[in-house]
């Protein structure tokens, strides 16, 4: 009967022990994207191209303060941009590239369903800055941007290994403000905005490691 009990008792404290992220952990991941894309329209005498660009760059790494609650940061670099030329009887390039740094804090409450399944809610805080650049024709302006944004958003992390995670989330409730700031312009332009998006378009999927979990 002793021996019964004590097996039990391991086994309860092996599942116990898998059905937690111990405090002491630490997590890295983060995401990277890249996309191009090209349209030609030919309509004699009229033509037109446009070309857009887009690169994203964003390691986070985290630590659990305690168990199933780690808090980290997120370093994100992104950058955009739009050509368009058009040929109507005379030539006009137009080109918009956005630059910007982005960094974060978060923290992320895990609740177990399961020894490999885990709901969480990720609060976070980012502040970003950057640069948009607008060329016509050989003529550039240039505006300086600054945002600071709060948001939270729930997510699924299921452990295909015991130390790399599939992470899965969707929609998200988020304020944030940016401020757009001319050259050559004591001119500054504010906007707000606070948002609720459940769209499955939101949906994003990443894979996160927990080296001595």
């Amino acid at each position: 009967m002793k021996k019964t009990i004590l097996i039990l008792t391991i086994m309860a404290a092996g599942v116990a022990c898998y059905g937690q992220i111990s405090k002491g952990t630490y997590t890295f991941g983060g995401n990277i994207n890249l996309t191009s894309s090209n349209q030609e329209t030919n309509s004699p005498p009229n033509s037109a191209n446009t070309d857009n660009f887009s690169f994203t760059f964003a390691p986070r790494v985290g630590y659990f303060v305690s168990d199933n609650i780690s808090m980290g940061v997120s370093l994100g670099f992104s950058q955009s941009s739009t050509k368009y030329s058009t040929s109507a009887g005379s030539t006009q390039d137009t080109e918009n590239t956005t630059t910007s740094f982005s960094p974060s804090l978060f923290a992320r409450f895990h609740k177990p369903l399961n020894e490999q399944l885990y709901l969480f809610i990720e609060p976070s805080i980012q502040l970003s800055t950057g640069t948009q650049k607008y060329t016509f024709n050989d003529v550039t302006t240039e505006t300086d941007i600054t945002s600071f944004g709060v948001g939270v958003r729930p997510g699924i992390a299921w452990f295909i290994t015991n130390q790399m995670g599939l992470q899965l989330t969707t929609g998200n409730l988020s304020y944030s403000k940016m401020k757009r700031s001319p050259e050559d312009s004591d001119d500054e332009i504010t906007n707000s905005n606070f948002n609720l998006n459940m769209a499955l378009s939101s949906f994003t999927v990443g894979i996160q490691f927990y080296p001595g979990r």
